[in-house]
């Protein structure tokens, strides 16, 4: 079969090389001149400063708009001024830069209410001025708004609306600030690929206005989306660079500061680093003040509580979490208060006030899904599992970490989606179309020059069709010889009675990793053998049917909560090997003696009448690297297949595990309810 495909392919790579060639000679004859490229002229940004500064007043109400960005009182004084002289009545565009004065001495008291009333009132301006590039501003800071409430649909759809609007008109200036602004609202909903292609979009802009005071928050945003993707270097590089171009911007508003100290103090709170977390709240402290917005001060008091749970000091995390939650007008920051509450219940399961914990996560899991952030709602997933798991209602802690653990395997996702060469091809791909309907002029030029070619034109349509032919029959010839692979190389890797694979999977999985062992050069791993407890009297008992339904139902119920990446196998008889990733230091005892507890409470039906009641023994190697994993597989397992012995010598139904590289003797044989 292998000969006669080569054939085939030889053939068909002949036949098309020839057609090629026959179709350039024949071309030859009928070259054609290329019609010239229709020259474009660039579009100016619009600029309406510019217009501004044009006008008799200009050049004062323009200083006016930069001096409420950094001094909310000074301005208000200089606003009263200039509107008693009757400044603000003489031009239509003075009123638009009235309101926007107001609109950011608004935003300096922390006063919401009056910032999103002074954009709209922008926008009804707008529109009856026919003020296309003011609508669209109106529609950005309502959009902020929006995401600040919570409102992130709503947000967006603005956003969206303003980006459309500003592109009609080039309003580049405009542009970062709405990339900015969808950006962070994608960035709530998890949704890093958009984010990230939003602020990158925003980044290129800004490269033509250094001095943009949005700068400093774009790469501030592109900072907490490495946080939520747990890449605390990256994170750090970006906040560190965005108080670069802070300091080089007009920008004189030190809430902008704060959140990059608070989010800087988060990194190394995940980095379990008490000391610096304190040093960058410390800083944050002093730059957001109590006038600022409620949501800054939730963040601070958020980031305040999980400094006391670092420090261990949980009386003091628990009266700051409470604190936060219960602030004045929390509700309209509803991100900051499902923070909150989340930090609370962690406090509560350290004091086991568990039915607490459970009321702050189930708040928090309606919060984070109303606005759709699917990152902070599976950290909720994982408290309550370990909450119902304490409180000893083991079903529903398996139901809410199977929710944890498919959240991570799509953090992982996103973690590997989030590279930067895949947002450059974005970039190409979308200059590419940009470029096509000039393309497309010129194609239309070109048919003029072709219908005059008709001969020549059915010659080609004769050639094309015949490579078309061959290029099909390769194509479908290589997808026949695909299926034909993958159906051997399933029946070779499939165990036909419980459908699980088997072990010569396993090694292909070990081959796996070993291709991709730089993504997995810091993580955990770890290598268990389960075997079914007394399983040749099953066999004596009920007979071999038995024994294989058992094997069947005990397969099936694995499978179900053992998902990709960790790999499970059934090795041979009654015995399973698993290999998975561990994320803390208990993880690997907790799954492991969930799987046993539940697999003990499995009532296996043998009968219309009689169920049968299964226990397994786990012996388990943890804290492997990916070199143990796969240069040390053979001795991992057979350290495994020892530590089980060990569990079926000590009684059978537990679970034993050991530490690679570290003295220490992990025994589980917890009783079952």
């Amino acid at each position: 079969m292998r000969m006669k495909s080569l054939n085939n392919i030889k053939i068909i790579t002949i036949f098309i090389v020839v057609s090629v060639v026959t179709f350039f000679l024949i071309l030859r004859p009928f070259q054609i001149e290329k019609p010239k490229p229709i020259a474009t002229e660039a579009v100016p940004a619009f600029m309406p400063d510019h217009q501004l500064l044009m006008l008799p007043y200009g050049s004062r109400v323009l200083a006016l708009r930069d001096l409420s960005r950094s001094d909310a009182k000074r301005a208000a004084m200089m606003l009263n001024l200039m509107d008693e002289k009757g400044i603000f009545g003489r031009e239509s565009i003075y009123r638009v830069y009235y309101f926007m004065v107001l609109g950011n001495i608004a935003l300096h008291k922390g006063d919401d209410n009056k910032a999103r009333y002074y954009a709209q009132q922008l926008k009804e301006f707008a529109k009856n001025n026919n003020m296309i590039w003011v609508e669209a501003d109106s529609l950005v800071e309502l959009a902020i708004e929006h995401l600040k409430k919570g409102e992130i649909e709503k947000g967006i759809n603005k956003a969206e609306y303003a980006i459309e609007l500003a592109k009609g008109i080039n309003y580049e200036y405009l542009l970062i600030k709405a990339y900015n602004t969808i950006g962070a609202a994608y960035n709530i909903k998890s949704q890093y690929s958009k984010a990230l292609y939003y602020f990158h979009q925003g980044v290129k802009l800004a490269e033509s206005y250094p001095e943009h005071i949005y700068n400093s928050k774009l790469i501030s945003n592109l900072a907490l989306i490495y946080i939520h993707l747990q890449e605390w270097d990256k994170a750090l590089v970006n906040i560190d660079k965005a108080k670069e171009l802070y300091n080089i911007s007009m920008l004189n508003e030190l809430s902008v500061l704060g959140i990059l100290d608070i989010n800087a103090s988060y990194v190394y709170f995940n980095l379990e680093n008490a000391k610096q977390a304190r040093k960058y709240y410390d800083m944050a402290k002093k730059e957001i003040t109590i006038s600022d917005s409620v949501r800054l001060n939730a963040l601070l008091l958020k980031a305040l509580s999980e400094l006391y749970w670092l420090e261990n000091n949980y009386k003091e995390a628990l009266v700051t979490a409470n604190r936060c939650i219960n602030y004045d007008g929390i509700n309209t920051a509803p991100l900051q208060k499902g923070l909150c509450l989340k930090i609370k219940a962690k406090v509560d399961l350290e004091y086991k006030n568990i039915d607490d914990a459970i009321e702050s996560l189930v708040e928090a899991t309606n919060i984070f899904t109303v606005i759709e952030s699917k990152v902070y709602l599976n950290e909720v997933y994982e408290l309550l599992s370990i909450a119902y798991e304490e409180k000893g209602f083991p079903i529903l802690a398996l139901d809410y970490y199977k929710l944890y653990s498919k959240g991570n395997e799509r953090i992982l996702f996103d973690r590997r989606q989030s590279e930067v060469f895949h947002l450059e091809e974005e970039f190409n791909t979308e200059q590419i179309q940009k470029n096509m309907k000039l393309i497309n002029t010129q194609n239309e030029l070109n048919n003029l020059y072709v219908e005059k070619q008709q001969l020549r034109t059915r010659i080609v349509s004769t050639i094309v069709i015949l490579v078309a032919l061959g290029l099909f029959k390769l194509v479908r010839h290589n997808f026949s010889i695909v299926r034909e692979k993958e159906a051997l190389l399933e029946q070779s890797t499939k165990d036909a009675l419980t459908d699980l694979n088997n072990r010569h999977y396993y090694e292909s999985a070990i081959q796996q990793l070993d291709q991709n062992k730089a993504f997995y050069r810091d993580k955990h791993f770890t290598v268990a053998i389960i075997d079914i407890d007394h399983f040749k009297r099953v066999n004596d008992t009920y007979g071999h049917d038995v024994g294989d339904k058992v094997l069947i139902d005990i397969a099936s119920y694995m499978q179900s909560i053992i998902a990709e990446p960790d790999v499970l196998v059934r090795w041979g008889g009654e015995e399973f090997v698993c290999l998975f990733m561990t994320s803390g230091n208990n993880d690997c005892e907790i799954r492991l003696n969930r799987l046993r507890v539940a697999i003990s409470q499995l009532a296996i039906a043998i009968s219309d009448k009689e169920t049968l009641t299964i226990t397994v023994s786990i012996g388990a190697l943890q804290n492997l690297m990916i070199d143990d994993v796969i240069h040390r597989n053979t001795e991992s397992l057979r350290l495994a297949d020892q530590y089980l012995y060990q569990a079926k010598e000590e009684g059978r139904n537990k679970v034993i595990i050991f530490s690679h590289g570290v003295d220490e003797q992990k025994k589980m044989a917890l009783s079952v309810s």
